[in-house]
């Protein structure tokens, strides 16, 4: 099945069309975001539009393989849409959780989108390319203890996270990292795009959320880069204020550790 997302304004069904050869494409429709709400501050609406745009490059490039699919096959084989009785399954809108929240909270934050980065050295030219100067990479550790603990760990790039003082600190026995297939079940992520917003996620609490002090030291006058809960092709950031007021709406009290500095 090739999925394509569309936005526009208002229909939440699932519609499926066919071809002859029996290929079934599946065309999602997803709840446009109105960001010309004037109760929201310029910095959200900017952040809001970055988020519409990532949508529509997504939905361009979907059309552009669906009309080479359809000319590979042959001119014989016309897409016809399928009948109101063909579609009936309703999905959520596809607005990311954590930037919903956000906005609830009134929170102020940026956001731009990029391609997929999974890790650190990946997402750093995007970062230097689209991010306020002086803002702060933050990496993230997903991990599993012999008794099957889970820690979610969210440090700067430049931290040393040694899982050993990190072992002392929890009263954890040899913290690993954990399973992907752990991490979708649990926080319903995917690896290379961990992220501590996840906590809102978390509803049946089973994860320990660690945060880096120096990490939210650097937060009180720079940006924290994390993803948002959609993905690894987006970027959120937002200052420690903000940070732990969505922890504090979330439920969810973390465990601040300052890590000790890399050996020389």
């Amino acid at each position: 099945d090739l999925f394509i997302v569309s936005l526009i304004p208002t229909p939440t069904k699932t519609n499926v069309i066919r071809m002859r050869n029996s290929t079934v494409f599946r065309i999602v429709v997803v709840e446009a975001i109105h960001v010309a709400h004037t109760s929201f501050p310029q910095c959200q609406r900017d952040a809001l539009e970055a988020l519409v745009s990532a949508q529509q490059q997504r939905h361009a490039a979907l059309n552009e393989r669906l009309c080479t699919i359809q000319q590979s096959i042959g001119d014989d084989s016309k897409i016809k849409s399928a009948s109101p009785d063909d579609y009936s399954v309703d999905i959520d809108d596809d607005v990311d959780l954590a930037t919903k929240v956000l906005l609830d909270l009134n929170i102020t934050f940026t956001s731009f989108s990029h391609p997929p980065a999974a890790t650190v050295d990946a997402w750093r030219p995007y970062v230097e390319q689209h991010a306020k100067s002086g803002s702060k990479i933050c990496k993230n550790l997903f991990l599993k203890d012999k008794k099957g603990k889970l820690i979610l760990c969210t440090a700067l790039s430049e931290t040393n996270t040694d899982l050993k003082y990190l072992q002392e600190k929890l009263k954890v026995r040899n913290p690993r990292l954990a399973a992907s297939t752990i991490l979708s079940s649990t926080l319903g992520l995917k690896s290379g795009a961990v992220t501590p917003l996840a906590c809102i996620a978390d509803t049946e609490n089973k994860v320990v959320f660690v945060l880096d002090k120096a990490m939210l030291d650097a937060g009180e006058s720079a940006q924290l880069l994390f993803h948002p809960l959609s993905g690894n092709e987006c970027t959120v950031g937002i200052d420690t204020a903000s940070l732990l007021k969505y922890f504090k709406h979330a439920g969810c009290t973390p465990v601040v550790i300052e890590f000790p500095p890399r050996e020389p």
